[in-house]
This record gives C-alpha cells, structure tokens and sequence, in this order.
C-alpha cells in the first residue's frame, strides 16, 4: 500500500511533467475564445472606415471588390468590404483571415516553477500585421473576464484531474 506521502510526490511530479501541456491548451483555449469574439463582436467602438482613399490602396479578393474599386468615385474601406460581402457593422480584423489563421501558442519558458506560452504568429507577413494591429489597437488578443474565467476553469479541472488520479493510484 502506498503512502499518502508517495501519492503527494507522484502528483506533484505529474503536475510538473503536465504542467507544459496545461499550460499550452490553456493558451489556445483562450485564443480561441478571444479570436471567436473578434469575429463575433469585433473591436468594441470601432467601425470601418468611411474616408475616401486612393484607388491604389484596396486588394480587393473578390470580382465584386474589384468593380466596387474601379466604379467608385470616393471608395472607402467600408465601402470595399460591403461590396465582397464581409462584415462592416465593426471591426473586426478579418479581411483574408490569414493573420487570425496563422496564430498559435507556444512555449516560452518556466520562470520560477511558472510555465509559460506566448501567442506567436506562424511568419513573418502575419507577424508583421499582428505588430501593426497591436500597435493600432492595443492587445486585442487579451481574453476578457468571461474568457479568462473559461480559462481557468479548464485549468483548475485538469489540475484537479491529475492530482486526484496519482492520489488515487
């Protein structure tokens, strides 16, 4: 029979050994919540642009962007993204989907017994425009209250599931 001292050691030791995997699922759980209200909700208080802007600014996607560009006097952002279709009642930092696409968390060392994971994107064009947004925006990528809660509510189930499985070994 085991010893209740053995138990404690074995789940700490699983703790540490899982601690990485937690701590990742935790990150793409929360990414996928935050980039689920993006897409949602978007940027609370921002709209599309209504301002006219040169013809050589758009990349339209589509044939509809394309003629929207080429018939219009003035064509604007929101202008351009109603035309193909896309949301325009906010923001919400999805024109291709790619930069939203491309992110994924990582590992990013321990400090202190602390495992830790960044949210990284996959190259460099979408590194650059996830900069360009953070700069513009603020960190967008921030779980709200609801979503760090969501969160932590996985965490303190798994932790408890591995403790609870060495304690019961």
């Amino acid at each position: 029979m085991d010893t209740l001292e053995h138990a404690i050691e074995r789940a700490k030791a699983q703790l540490q050994l899982q601690a990485p995997r937690v701590v990742l699922t935790m990150a793409q759980t929360g990414l996928a919540l935050v980039v689920n209200r993006l897409q949602t909700e978007g940027l609370k208080g921002r709209r599309y642009s209504t301002s006219p802007l040169p013809k050589f600014f758009f990349r339209p996607t589509n044939a509809a962007g394309r003629d929207y560009v080429k018939r219009s006097k003035k064509p604007t952002y929101a202008g351009l993204r109603e035309a193909q279709g896309m949301e325009t009642r906010f923001v919400n930092l999805t024109y291709t989907g790619r930069m939203l696409r491309s992110l994924a968390p990582v590992p990013a060392g321990v400090v202190a017994s602390i495992f830790q994971a960044r949210i990284v994107a996959s190259d460099a064009e979408n590194a650059a425009k996830l900069e360009h947004n953070r700069r513009r925006e603020g960190d967008f990528l921030a779980p709200n209250a609801a979503e760090q809660r969501e969160v932590d509510t996985y965490a303190q189930r798994e932790l408890d599931r591995i403790i609870q499985t060495e304690l019961n070994a």
